[in-house]
């Protein structure tokens, strides 16, 4: 990788600081951003393993074990928490159902597949326009106000992906 590509990088992390950073910052919004950091970090980590697994397995065989691990780490944890898991209502079922097709199978399947025939760079930059989506479906579904700075960011994480692959295959 070379350092033309690193510093785009980092300029698209900017724009992504730039969506989500405000001047008024609160520990709470902190620690969202935090976490947030700290999902980036594990996705890329899963897109690396997904990417090394797409080798040997199919997408669907992936997703599947992906499911089935994830129960199993995570039904402990609800049962020691007390956590209410069932839904209890149609819609609340309903809505689980949404999130698996449209998530797991959907999302992550697509990505999982997609790892076959393009590199794990490719689908990890892409991943950084994420946000800009966030953002634009909180703005169409919620009302909620775009910034300048969320405009900016935006177009500094859109031209530091277009840069970034200009010139360059997409294949692995």
């Amino acid at each position: 990788m070379t350092i033309k590509k690193i510093s785009l990088i980092f300029i698209a992390i900017i724009g992504v600081i730039l969506l989500f950073g405000s001047a008024d910052y609160k520990s709470s919004n902190l620690l969202g951003e935090i976490l947030a950091i700290c999902s980036a970090i594990f996705y890329s980590i899963y897109l690396l393993t997904m990417f090394e697994l797409r080798k040997y397995m199919s997408s669907r065989s992936i997703v599947f074990y992906n499911a089935i691990i994830t129960a199993i780490i995570l039904l402990p944890i609800a049962f020691i928490y007390d956590m209410d898991i069932l839904p209890n209502t149609l819609n609340s079922f309903l809505a689980i159902i949404a999130l698996a097709i449209f998530t797991q199978i959907l999302g992550h399947g697509s990505m999982t597949y997609a790892l076959k025939y393009i590199n794990a760079t490719l689908a990890s930059t892409t991943s950084l326009a994420r946000p800009i989506v966030s953002i634009l479906l909180g703005y169409i579904i919620l009302n909620q106000n775009i910034t300048f700075n969320q405009i900016i960011g935006a177009m500094i994480i859109l031209s530091s992906i277009y840069f970034y692959y200009k010139n360059n295959s997409f294949k692995k």
